[in-house]
Formats: C-alpha cells, sequence, structure tokens
C-alpha cells in the first residue's frame, strides 16, 4: 500500500500506539516541508500546523529535509528538526520546533 508519493525525509511512530505514525515531507506546493500525523496506521493523515514553521512565500524558499523525535517521557509531544531556506542567504538551517500533538 502506499502512503505517500513524495519525499519522506522520517517517520516516526507514537511510543504505545503503533496506530499513530508522525511523517515529514515535502510540500512542493507549499515550498517547505511538512508534518502529517495518521491516527489509524496510515491510511488517513493531517498536516500538523500549530507550532510549527510556517515557510517563507518568496522565490527564495525550500526545502531539504529534516528528521522527527517522540519522547516516550511524553508521546503526545514531538520535535522536528528542519532544513531548507526561509530566506535569502540561510544557510539550511530553518530550526528546531516543538509540537504537541
Amino acid at each position: 500500500t502506499t502512503v505517500t508519493s513524495v519525499n519522506a525525509y522520517d517517520l516516526e511512530f507514537k511510543p504505545g500506539d503503533p496506530q499513530v505514525i508522525y511523517v515529514l515531507q515535502a510540500e512542493a506546493s507549499l515550498n517547505r516541508s511538512v508534518v502529517y500525523r495518521s491516527d489509524d496506521g496510515g491510511p488517513s493523515w493531517n498536516a500538523k500546523t500549530s507550532g510549527y514553521y510556517a515557510g517563507a512565500t518568496s522565490s527564495s524558499a525550500g526545502y531539504f529535509g529534516g528528521k522527527i523525535a517522540v519522547t516516550p517521557a511524553n508521546p503526545n509531544l514531538i520535535y522536528v528538526s528542519v532544513l531548507g531556506t526561509g530566506k535569502a542567504r540561510d544557510d539550511h538551517w530553518i530550526g528546531l520546533y516543538q509540537m504537541i500533538t
């Protein structure tokens, strides 16, 4: 079963609940990477935007990937590192973000 046909940079499962999956993937229409969450093991996905990098709308914006981390200490909290460009002359490091899901 194909879950996504675009670049997926990282995938993590929520500790203690294998039905909850997070994926960081390229979103060409937004010119950035986006975190998606599935609560049903993968058939459906919702974009998570609260507390996350919104990106730039300029032509200098771009996305290069990143990583997701989920901690068993608080499985509703995820960390996302984002690589890309948000403005002219970025050094390809956007930042580290903390999201409550």
